[in-house]
């Protein structure tokens, strides 16, 4: 299995588009209508490197769902898995509602 480590402040987010479904189950994606988006981490770097040394690390874990909007952004395809790669200040909150409420609960593992 690879591994994929941005570097600083960058973080690798897999989006979730709960779209819209048709009556033969084929999901029509609706990524362009919204104004924010959900996704779940996959993997950050270390943070934002400090003046005296070291990096101020970043607020994210492993799987976290988070909100994040319009912005530049990298798709990358990591382990088959479509992925965003972007920067910290992309992100707008931590979700920690009901995933099912979202209708992402089964994209959940990455």
């Amino acid at each position: 299995m690879s591994k994929l480590i941005p570097l600083g402040a960058n973080i690798v987010v897999k989006p979730l588009d709960p779209g819209d479904t048709t009556k033969s189950g084929l999901v029509i994606p609706t990524f362009s209508e919204a104004e924010v988006h959900y996704g779940i981490i996959v993997a950050f770097g270390k943070g934002y490197f400090k003046r005296e040394g070291g990096y101020h690390p970043l607020e994210y874990k492993k799987g976290d769902i988070v909100v994040y909007g319009k912005g530049e952004r990298k798709q990358y395809v990591y382990d088959s898995v479509i992925c965003l790669i972007m920067k910290d200040e992309d992100i707008i909150s931590i979700y920690e509602g009901n995933p099912e409420l979202l209708n992402i609960k089964n994209q959940r593992s990455v």
